[in-house]
């Protein structure tokens, strides 16, 4: 049999199945209360979320992801607002994604609600893929009910699967091939193009190009003045191209380690004060810092952005002089970031968000300790070393070192936001 690194991009067989507005299917399907009716899943109840999932008929009021609760209710007043259900979907997620790789076992999960099938190995006539999407489908539905659905795009590569999966919906199926990929290609703007981000889009803008078929005819000369590295990028998706292969993972698989990891916060109503944009810095630091505890990996290289209400602000890169999986670390190289930024600055934080590339896993991580600030304070407090000990901390070792009133809800070794934020500043620099 071939070696995948050896055939040609036009003889390659991809397959994007894209479940169709997952968490509102899932809350519709769980409840049959909801079906039929116009839904829409937020973080909160309350006007100032954004709806992150909406219904089909929600949408038919034009209600969108991203469309404030408040604005939903206006465009229709019988919309029925969920408060998100993480581990609800994640169930369904796992069982999604058993489906698919029950049919296909080269399997990427590329989000909770969305996968890439790599069939060049196994089965590589068109009609015969349909076939097997068509199965795909019929399987969800018998699994997991009538209101789960899904668009599957067949094509050469994950651009082109990705674009034949976002052609029809809902329940589509988009066959591309790839001496065809222009006629769908050129359908797109800008900023429809998988990948491309605001900051491209706006860019392409400044120099006249606002639909793909216009994308290709640009120098390479003027993309790579104007973008830098990425223009390589940009001139592959210029031409239908993606050299990208499938990685063979699942949710639920405990081997993958990432090569990066990222938690983001959109806010509702814009943060003011210096405190609470600090609190959810930490809480961000925390989180991350806590999976890479779980892959038991390191990282040096931080990325952290924050955007105020005029879509301006941070975005800056450190690479530190050590590896560490410590949170106090992480927040304090992004508070210090922070605080210079909008020290002469009014202050309107929406959106927060913290990156880690992930490091060699058994690069040595630095030993932190937690000084005391008063009487009444931490006593004895360290992240414990990986080069040092294995030994994992109980609830009565964290007893013994960290007073209650410092202990978080998740009974790891993370200290108290807001306590942290009372502490002393030396602590941080």
């Amino acid at each position: 049999m071939d070696n995948l690194t050896t055939i040609p991009q036009s003889h390659r067989r991809i397959m994007h199945i894209d479940m169709n507005s997952f968490f509102a299917s899932v809350e519709q399907q769980a409840n049959p209360f909801l079906r039929n009716r116009s839904i829409g899943v937020a973080g909160g109840t309350e006007d100032f979320h954004a709806i992150l999932a909406a219904s089909y008929e929600a949408k038919a009021k034009g209600i969108k992801t991203g469309t404030r609760n408040g604005d939903a209710r206006i465009l229709d007043p019988k919309i029925i607002i969920v408060p998100i259900s993480h581990n609800k979907y994640y169930d369904y997620s796992v069982k999604i994604l058993n489906i698919f790789r029950s049919f296909c076992p080269t399997c990427e999960a590329y989000s909770v609600d969305e996968a890439f099938l790599d069939f060049t190995m196994y089965e590589r006539d068109f009609l015969k893929l349909e076939k097997i999407a068509l199965e795909i489908k019929k399987k969800i539905k018998l699994e997991l009910g009538e209101c789960i659905r899904a668009s599957i795009g067949i094509s050469s590569n994950k651009l082109l699967a990705k674009v034949g999966s976002d052609f029809k919906k809902p329940d589509g199926l988009t066959t591309i091939r790839y001496e065809d990929r222009f006629k769908y290609l050129d359908t797109l703007k800008i900023p429809d193009i998988w990948g491309f981000g605001r900051a491209i889009s706006y860019k392409l803008k400044l120099l006249g190009i606002v639909d793909f078929s216009k994308l290709r005819y640009l120098s390479p000369v003027v993309l790579r003045d104007t973008f830098g590295g990425y223009y390589h990028r940009i001139l592959q998706v210029a031409n239908g191209n993606d050299y990208n292969y499938i990685k063979n993972t699942l949710l639920t698989e405990d081997s993958y380690i990432p090569k990066s990891m990222e938690h983001a916060h959109v806010i509702g109503i814009p943060y003011t004060n210096l405190n609470d944009s600090l609190e959810l810095t930490r809480k961000l630091s925390e989180k991350l810092s806590q999976r890479l505890r779980k892959y038991d990996v390191y990282t040096r290289d931080i990325y952290f952005r924050v955007r105020d209400v005029n879509l301006y602000g941070i975005k800056s890169f450190t690479s530190l002089p050590f590896s560490t999986r410590d949170g106090l670390e992480i927040f304090s190289n992004c508070k210090k970031q922070f605080i210079e930024y909008y020290r002469n600055k009014k202050m309107k934080v929406k959106y927060m968000k913290a990156v880690e590339e992930i490091q060699d896993k058994y690069l040595p991580s630095l030993v932190l300790s937690i000084q005391e600030t008063d009487e009444d304070s931490v006593k004895k407090a360290a992240y414990l070393n990986r080069l040092n000990t294995e030994k994992i901390i109980t609830d009565e070792l964290l007893d013994q070192i960290v007073p209650v009133e410092w202990q978080s809800l998740h009974q790891e070794l993370f200290l108290s936001y807001s306590l942290l934020l009372q502490a002393d500043e030396q602590r941080y620099n």
